[in-house]
């Protein structure tokens, strides 16, 4: 068994059947992810799952219930949650826990599965970066940059599950909101000295499924990003586009 945090407010409320409920489950992520683990799974039917580095571990005694995976995702998703899982949608959402240093963001899928010929749920949640990285942090140029940031057209970032996608596109978009970036100096000036006449910004628009990267703290100095997640904050990609 992979220990991730066998703590009486968590581990040992659900072992002693407490209900999961949104509060118990953000408890769980924070003492699984401080333990080293980057990916938790609830199904119906089974213990707790956490993945670190050796691999899959069981973390609880008891097996979970469907209506308890229910019940989060009516909690964190919205009403509409469990409507879609029984009509064959699947979920895929981000999730934010904790302020300052403890701050954590997840991407959350749920999916409708067969368990002893019932219907049950599969939740998995993944921990996400949370920050994008500086261009400089994952070996992208300037003249990279250049080339994606010349106005006009469309870019395609393509590439495997896992290979960068988000994470190099958003480091473009951090290159566009705050400046050159030098090992976590800032190294152009300002251009909003005067600040009432300020134009020289972007407005960022992002649809995305989920919401990978939030810009909360990041220094942003030139205009500004606004983000929407489909399926949550509008219905479909065809909706923020048109």
């Amino acid at each position: 068994m992979v220990e991730i945090g066998k703590t009486p407010f968590v581990m040992d409320k659900i072992d002693n059947h407490e209900l999961l409920n949104a509060k118990l489950f953000g408890d769980l992520l924070a003492v699984a992810t401080g333990q080293g683990s980057s990916e938790i799974d609830l199904t119906s039917g089974l213990a707790i799952q956490s993945y670190q580095d050796v691999g899959w571990g069981s973390v609880s005694l008891r097996t979970i219930k469907t209506s308890e995976i229910e019940d989060i995702v009516t909690e964190i998703f919205g009403p509409a949650g469990p409507t879609m899982l029984s009509g064959g949608d699947d979920l895929d959402f981000s999730h934010e826990i904790g302020r300052g240093e403890s701050f954590r963001r997840f991407r959350i899928n749920v999916t409708s599965i067969m368990v002893d010929g019932k219907r049950g749920l599969n939740l998995t949640c993944r921990l996400l970066d949370g920050n994008p990285p500086p261009m400089h942090k994952i070996g992208l140029t300037e003249e990279e940059f250049v080339l994606f940031n010349r106005g006009g057209g469309v870019n395609i970032i393509s590439g495997r599950t896992g290979s960068g996608k988000s994470t190099t596109l958003h480091s473009f978009i951090r290159r566009t909101l705050v400046g050159r970036e030098i090992e976590g100096e800032i190294t152009e000036p300002p251009n909003n000295e005067h600040r009432l006449y300020n134009f020289l910004g972007k407005k960022i628009i992002e649809y995305a499924a989920p919401l990978e990267y939030v810009y909360k703290n990041v220094p942003v100095r030139h205009g500004y990003i606004v983000q929407s997640e489909v399926g949550r904050n509008i219905e479909s990609f065809a909706a923020g586009a048109r």
